[in-house]
């Protein structure tokens, strides 16, 4: 498999969408791509989609394209909050309970 392969987008396909998606994770899947090929096939589809979104203007597909490709490329999470809080087998019983209780009030209608 070649990351000198393009994004393929087929506009008359019935799962668009899904086959769109597919073809992402399934390119990030291949182990044997090296990081600069990654980097290149990104770029190749990045600019098919935005050639994509110029014709159709499906944003909603481009830009959900776009979120999975930046994710999948990305060594690092990009989750912000993936390093903070606590384990929570590290909390007491009280501060547990007092956590819950604060999620209920927050979310549950009183």
């Amino acid at each position: 498999m070649s990351s000198l392969r393009k994004m393929k987008i087929i506009r008359n396909n019935v799962d668009l969408e899904m086959n769109c998606y597919l073809e992402i994770i399934e390119y990030f899947k291949d182990n044997k791509i090296s990081q600069e090929e990654r980097e290149i096939w990104k770029n190749h589809s990045l600019i098919e989609l935005m050639r994509f979104l110029d014709r159709t203007r499906n944003r909603e597909l481009v830009t959900n394209a776009i979120i999975l490709i930046l994710s999948l490329s990305e060594d690092k999470s990009l989750d912000i909050y993936i390093d903070h809080g606590m384990d929570i087998d590290h909390i007491t019983d009280n501060d547990k309970k007092l956590l819950i209780k604060n999620l209920i009030s927050e979310f549950l209608p009183n």
